[in-house]
């Protein structure tokens, strides 16, 4: 064999193994990004554990949440009921009996305080909590 081709064979043995060495070195870079992603990785995933927990948790609460809530919305609507069947029940009175509305001022005072005191925007946010938290069974 002649010299030239020994170095021929030396060069093209030198280039592989700069190949590989090359390769090796992406490998280790590699490996290196990795390790740097594990404790930002280890902190999100205690943090979805821990949320997961606290949304298991909350889970177990949501039927007897979601009954109390139409129970209670459906109390509301029945007094609503009520309230305004007798309020109409009693304003046909007055006005059979000629009594003038402004003899019952208390009243009408009273009817006012259930939108001062949210009363209606609660029996309407009850009813609307109940059906939103029924998804979540």
């Amino acid at each position: 064999m002649n010299s030239t081709a020994v170095e021929e064979i030396s060069k093209v043995e030198l280039g592989a193994m700069k190949v590989e060495l090359g390769a090796k070195e992406d490998l280790i870079k590699l490996i290196a990004q990795a390790s740097k992603t594990v404790g930002p990785a280890r902190k999100l995933e205690e943090k979805a554990s821990k949320l997961t927990e606290q949304i298991t948790a909350l889970k177990k609460q949501v039927p007897d949440l979601i009954a109390q809530t139409k129970a209670t919305a459906d109390q509301m609507a029945k007094l609503d009921a009520s309230i305004k069947g007798g309020y109409d029940k009693f304003q046909a009175q007055l006005k059979a009996l000629g009594v003038p509305k402004d003899a019952v001022a208390d009243l009408e005072n009273a009817m006012k305080s259930l939108n001062e005191i949210d009363f209606y925007p609660l029996q309407r946010d009850l009813t609307f909590n109940a059906g939103y938290l029924d998804k979540f069974k």
